[in-house]
């Protein structure tokens, strides 16, 4: 746990604890003047993951993320990218691996959320993976017909920085 810790610290984040077993890292950024956004990153170590724990969770954690905005979710310029990152040394299950790999998506906007289990006995990560936005009109000719914004898109710079942090700790 301290490993993982000490990367977020590296990567510029704000560690919190919040218990023996629970830290936040959170980190502000800004694409351009007013595409700015909030990354937490809520890393639980749990030996018992079922989906409800996981449901509930990471309801628990988009509460706490969104009480540091004071717009309501449908007028906001600035985005949180709420994860909950599950670390386990027990063998994840198919349904919580299944579960894991559905995207959510919110309709009314104004947040991005994810999903990461890190199962430590099998190095293993399950999560939803990249999100790929589809291409039309003159930009296909730049970038094809899909392209997945590694930076800009909040579920794709979520998934690089866990995959790094997955492959320092296993590869």
């Amino acid at each position: 746990m301290n490993n993982i810790r000490l990367y977020f610290n590296d990567l510029g984040f704000d560690v919190e604890t919040i218990s023996d077993t629970i830290f936040l890292a959170q980190k502000k950024g800004s694409h351009f003047m007013f595409l700015k956004f909030t990354d937490y990153y809520f890393v639980r170590y749990d030996e018992n993951l079922s989906t409800e724990k996981i449901k509930e969770c990471h309801e628990t954690s988009k509460i706490i993320a969104n009480k540091d905005f004071k717009l309501p979710k449908s007028l906001r310029l600035s985005v949180p990218n709420i994860n909950s990152v599950f670390v386990t040394e027990s063998n994840v299950t198919e349904e919580v691996a299944s579960f894991v790999k559905k995207r959510s998506i919110d309709f009314i906007g104004g947040q991005q959320d994810s999903i990461f289990v890190i199962d430590r006995l099998c190095s293993k990560m399950y999560c939803a993976g990249r999100e790929y936005s589809h291409i039309s009109g003159e930009a296909k000719l730049i970038w094809g017909n899909s392209k997945d914004f590694k930076k800009l898109n909040g579920h794709n710079r979520s998934y690089q920085l866990m995959t790094n942090l997955f492959n320092s700790l296993y590869k």
